[in-house]
């Protein structure tokens, strides 16, 4: 254990400098670790274990006193410490790293999204390129709480991957995983409706606005092959729904709100 310089049982008022120093000289290790350095010596699955720990430490922290996440932000972690270490390819560390994602999004909302690099969306949306279930459900998660009323990251959302990969990863996915995107996939449908509605037009930053209209978002739900593929959703979820998870209710609101493009 190299951790014990820090004191990693003072979660109410942690030094959280120090916490986010002691990873990146963790990460400095894996560089070099990486790059074969014969002046260290050390097994790399062994850092990210520490690196896990120190995360871990200030997840615990921001969950007991909600204060820490404004000292995490402040201290720029998200560029320092997730927005690096969601560029791994340790799974289970990246895991951990989205684990205290969602909760500094729990936590201070409006903080985060402010302050958090938009670059973060492309690892989020990378993570669904690889096998792991329990990768994706967090990083949708992530998504769940950061896209809605955010047309800057959708409209970079747009540009990346357009709307093709959302109704083919639903082959990928889990029952829960579904839900989650299509949850997610008919908030953000609501929200383009109404912002362009002409009579909300006059009320909407237009910054925002612009965002809006570039990712066109209402323009690609007009199209057959968008139609089809949110059909296709439909005839797979429809089996595979339960009471438990109740995902057909979901479908038919998305079917309501499809209506006025795929049906004429």
């Amino acid at each position: 254990m190299r951790n014990q310089d820090l004191n990693l049982y003072d979660l109410v008022n942690p030094d959280m400098e120090a916490a986010l120093k002691k990873i990146e000289g963790f990460a400095e290790i894996l560089e070099k670790l990486n790059d074969d350095d014969p002046k260290i010596i050390g097994d790399p699955e062994d850092v990210h274990d520490d690196i896990i720990e120190i995360v871990t430490y200030i997840t615990e922290a921001v969950k007991l006193n909600s204060n820490n996440a404004y000292k995490f932000l402040k201290a720029k972690g998200l560029d320092r410490i997730v927005a690096q270490n969601l560029k791994v390819d340790d799974h289970k560390l990246k895991a951990h790293v989205l684990i205290l994602l969602k909760l500094l999004f729990d936590v201070a909302p409006t903080t985060t999204a402010a302050v958090i690099p938009i670059t973060v969306v492309d690892r989020l949306l990378d993570i669904f390129e690889v096998d792991n279930l329990a990768l994706k459900a967090h990083s949708l998660d992530v998504l769940y709480l950061w896209l809605p009323d955010q047309p800057k990251v959708q409209a970079r959302v747009m540009k990346i991957k357009g709307l093709v990969p959302f109704y083919e990863q639903v082959a990928k996915l889990d029952m829960s995983g579904i839900k989650t995107l299509l949850e997610l996939f008919n908030k953000i449908l609501k929200e383009h409706l109404r912002v362009r509605d002409d009579t909300q037009k006059p009320v909407i930053d237009p910054e925002k606005m612009k965002y809006y209209i570039r990712t066109g978002l209402l323009e690609h739900m007009a199209t057959p092959n968008v139609c089809n593929g949110l059909l296709n959703i439909f005839i797979k979820t429809w089996t595979y729904s339960t009471d438990e998870n109740n995902v057909i209710a979901i479908v038919f609101d998305t079917l309501k709100i499809m209506k006025k493009f795929c049906i004429k």
